[in-house]
């Protein structure tokens, strides 16, 4: 019988985690509002999508400009390497996938 309650609360654990911690951190966040050191925030700022402090995402290619070009050619290295292992990846999974013995 104990292993079927281990398997009901990990089944309880999957399903309602997330938002089991959502509560809890928010719980927290409430409950020591002194303890917290000013400049860190207590809780996260979330506007509503229509409002105009949320489209700053959307205007972030203005900003882009300002990049030194240097750092964009830099930023060719780490594309290429994850372009490169994402190749290599999917030609491994496509050879395995087409073994006999994976074939029935």
């Amino acid at each position: 019988m104990g292993g079927m309650a281990h398997g009901w609360f990990r089944s309880f654990i999957a399903d309602y985690g997330v938002p089991l911690m959502v509560v809890a951190w928010t719980g927290l966040s409430f409950s020591t509002p002194s303890k917290v050191p000013s400049g860190v925030p207590r809780r996260l700022f979330s506007p509503l999508p229509w409002d105009s402090a949320s489209l700053h995402h959307w205007t972030v290619i203005r900003d882009m400009g300002n990049v030194p070009p240097a750092y964009i050619f830099a930023a060719f290295i780490p594309a290429l390497m994850i372009a490169g292992l994402y190749f290599f990846d999917n030609s491994v999974a496509s050879q395995m996938a087409q073994q006999k013995e994976v074939q029935s």
